[in-house]
């Protein structure tokens, strides 16, 4: 699991300066973050047998062998977990995004680099992928729509120069819901195409703008 997706599901606690503090930072951060692994590994097994309704905190502590008292510690409850590890997880894509995208051998403005690595980080994590998307509970697709729109809203206003900022909006909607739609499809039914062949066929249909 990675680590943004981790810190990501930490609650901002005060700590206690103190003559050995950099030692006990330290020491409480490597038992924050074994916690917090624990606790959203058991969270991910529950919610491969079951939905997030019937998912209870008693539960996931069992598993996680750990007192409620410490699950609330860091989450309110199983919904606040799994936000918080949605935003982990795209937290993780942005930065792979901003990564490649920013190199100087790539191309901003080719579609087909924006989805390849998109893409890639979805298979990168697989089973998480699977999860967020089957999980009808899930803000995980609204959340890369939002992504999604922070890249191509500049290559929108200079593909569609004339249009007002209502038109935009429209047109954005339509092609990310369709472009969500055919990565949905990829996941549900097992990733059988690369991940090179559906970036390929979501550029060519965008390019359709």
């Amino acid at each position: 699991m990675s680590e943004a997706l981790l810190t990501s599901t930490r609650k901002t606690a005060p700590t206690k300066p103190g003559k050995d503090w950099p030692q006990q930072e330290m020491l409480e951060s490597r038992k924050t973050r074994y916690t917090r692994r624990v606790i959203s590994e058991a969270f991910i097994e529950l919610l491969q047998e079951k939905p997030i309704e019937k998912i209870t905190v008693t539960r996931i502590c069992e598993i996680a062998d750990i007192s409620r008292g410490t699950f609330y510690l860091h989450f309110n409850d199983p919904y606040d977990l799994l936000d918080r590890m949605e935003n982990g997880f795209l937290a993780d894509l942005e930065q792979k995004l901003f990564t490649n995208l920013t190199r100087p051998d790539t191309d901003y403005s080719e579609d087909t680099n924006f989805w390849l690595v998109l893409l890639d980080g979805l298979l990168e994590s697989k089973h998480l992928t699977e999860l967020f998307f089957s999980n009808r509970n899930s803000s995980f697709i609204t959340k890369c729509l939002a992504l999604n729109r922070s890249y191509s809203e500049d290559l929108c206003k200079t593909e569609f120069p004339t249009m007002t900022q209502r038109e935009r909006d429209y047109t954005h909607t339509f092609y990310e819901y369709g472009s969500f739609s055919v990565i949905g499809m990829w996941v549900r039914e097992g990733f059988k195409e690369s991940s090179e062949q559906i970036a390929s066929i979501l550029a060519l249909l965008n390019s359709k703008r």
